[in-house]
């Protein structure tokens, strides 16, 4: 059984008694079947690497970017840390909060140029997830700005191979910088794993494309 597909059960039970005679009689209950909630399900990131930029400047212990990890286990408490950021802990630049929120727990002016990988990990208690954080550290830390907000889209399975998704736009923060477009590989752990879309640039942006054939009922995000 799963509790997190089905939660609930309701059960229909008879009973019959057995005369002498021809007829028989036959009287029902019903009742309702509740399945108590195990941990059996790790908590999740939606990404597997975010990619962060921040200031040389950037105050200590103040959030600069927060991840949220989900778990379908009902009531479930996760607690976040950090790895692999340095073989000395002494040389460690950031901590984590319980909510998720990554602060530099000393001055980062030191790092100014430099792109500093470390894992961030969700635990429940027994099962545990990670997932990557690449902070880049530099005095032009604004990155380019969307011309919109761009909400869930959908497509049809059937869509042809170089079909148009989504036309993107973005600015850059710095006046002459150019832009470019890619797609980040493995932003949700299905998605993109077989190069299913990708981007090409345009005098106005860029087309999120088809790449590949999609089906449903392989990938449904």
């Amino acid at each position: 059984m799963d509790r997190e597909t089905n939660p609930s059960y309701e059960i229909t039970v008879s009973a019959t008694d057995k005369p002498s005679n021809t007829f028989s009689n036959t009287g029902f209950c019903t009742f309702t079947i509740t399945i108590l909630d195990v941990n059996d399900k790790r908590p999740e990131f939606p990404l597997e690497t975010y990619v962060v930029f921040l200031s040389e400047s950037a105050p200590i212990l103040q959030p600069f970017f927060t991840v949220t990890a989900e778990d379908a286990d009902e009531n479930a408490a996760i607690e976040y840390s950090l790895s692999n950021q340095n073989s000395d802990p002494n040389n460690n630049y950031f901590g984590i909060n319980q909510q998720g929120g990554i602060f530099p727990i000393k001055p980062v002016g030191a790092l100014s140029g430099t792109t500093v990988n470390f894992n961030v990990i969700a635990s429940d208690g027994i099962k545990n997830s990670q997932s990557n954080v690449q902070v880049t550290v530099g005095t032009d830390v604004n990155p380019p700005t969307w011309d919109q907000n761009y909400g869930p889209l959908s497509i049809r399975e059937d869509a042809s191979v170089n079909e148009v998704v989504q036309a993107v736009l973005a600015r850059p923060a710095t006046t002459g910088n150019s832009i470019t477009y890619d797609i980040v590989i493995g932003q949700i752990p299905e998605t993109n794993s077989n190069d299913q879309f990708s981007i090409l640039p345009t005098p106005d942006g860029g087309n999120v494309i088809v790449r590949s054939q999609l089906d449903y009922e392989t990938t449904k995000r």
